[in-house]
């Protein structure tokens, strides 16, 4: 783009300059580097047409079904690796995606938080009968008398 500019700022001097050597000159550089420069502009020119009709043509393509086409490179894409997690989090990220795009699906991550709940409520009532029923039952056998639930919930 430079040298075009150049070239027409030479071609402007030669034309309209009251200075015949300065024009002279202008027009020595025109000649020299006019064919070259101007070649090189339209080379440049279409390989950027050409790249801004490709670019086109692939965002076009990819806006066609946005949804699959996040689906399907979130597939491709192994979260886990990238994540460095020891736990394979790729269902819960695929099942999320499915959830925000599709809305087909539960949220994986409030399912998690349900279950964890859900097993939490579990423990805490398994620890509150066998806390209530302890001392009783340790009457009747008397290995129940030696579990102590603060150690079991402990680890």
């Amino acid at each position: 783009l430079t040298s075009v500019v150049g070239i027409a700022t030479a071609t402007g001097i030669s034309m309209f300059s009251s200075d015949f050597e300065l024009a002279e000159r202008a027009d020595d550089i025109v000649i020299r580097c006019g064919p070259f420069v101007t070649c090189c502009g339209m080379c440049a020119g279409s390989v950027l047409a050409a790249g801004y009709l490709f670019v086109g043509m692939v965002i076009g393509s990819t806006c066609m079904d946005v949804d699959r086409n996040v689906i399907d490179a979130l597939a491709s894409f192994n979260v886990t690796e990238v994540a460095k997690t020891q736990y394979n989090i790729d269902p819960v990220v695929e099942g999320a995606v499915q959830y925000y795009v599709w809305g087909s699906q539960e949220n994986p991550m409030i399912s998690i938080i349900q279950d964890i709940e859900n097993d939490a409520l579990a423990l805490y009532t398994i620890y509150t009968n066998y806390t209530l029923v302890r001392l009783p039952a340790g009457e009747i056998c008397g290995g129940i008398k030696g579990i102590d639930p603060n150690v079991a919930m402990g680890n």
